[in-house]
């Protein structure tokens, strides 16, 4: 399909473990495109998007891999030249796309989301990093511990936090895009402060 001038925009149902052509589109090889991608489906894994450059210019041959975060998530591409974009996920789900043949940059502002957890010391999730969005900064009043955990619910991270900061590269750290963060507060209404951006 030629992209010139072209937009596309549509949902694509993907099948468990099932690698899926989104999209498959020709143009020059100095010609610059944009693919934004969200995952539609609550409760599931994260997907993995696979970027095949056709032919030379400044493209290269090979397969380039993104992972997108879970609903309501995702992320933008960019690339030149032809390509094909296929995805894959680990259960069947559904994801969208918008696609445009130039090259767009997004800044996009902090998520600052403000919990009370309630209860006596218990884990809370709080879910994937927002779209684009993967230094994560959180503040709190007491102590509170930390863990990311896989989407089948392997612990990947767990980390005991004294004091009123968790930080470990100055005052972040990456949520990884496939990665579910939980906080266990230490006391009842506990007010625990989190931050997501670029």
């Amino acid at each position: 399909m030629s992209m010139k001038n072209s937009i596309q925009a549509r949902k694509i149902r993907l099948l468990a473990g099932q690698k899926t052509t989104v999209t498959e589109f020709t143009t020059n090889s100095d010609k610059s495109w944009s693919a934004v991608f969200f995952s539609n489906t609550e409760g599931l894994n994260s997907i993995k998007l696979f970027q095949k450059q056709l032919g030379g210019g400044y493209g290269t041959e090979g397969e380039i891999e993104y992972t997108i975060g879970n609903f309501p998530n995702g992320d933008s591409i960019t690339g030149t030249g032809s390509c094909v974009i296929s995805a894959q996920a680990d259960n069947n789900c559904e994801l969208s796309y918008y696609f445009v043949d130039e090259t767009y940059s997004v800044q996009l502002p902090p998520l600052c989301r403000t919990f009370v957890i309630n209860s006596d010391p218990n884990y809370t999730t709080i879910g994937y990093p927002p779209f684009g969005r993967y230094y994560c900064t959180i503040q709190c009043t007491s102590n509170f511990d930390i863990r990311l955990v896989t989407s089948a619910g392997d612990l990947v991270l767990n980390r005991v936090v004294a004091g009123s900061f968790f930080f470990t590269n100055r005052s972040y750290f990456m949520h990884a895009p496939d990665l579910e963060l939980q906080v266990r507060n230490s006391i009842p209404n506990q007010v625990i402060h989190i931050e997501h951006y670029q």
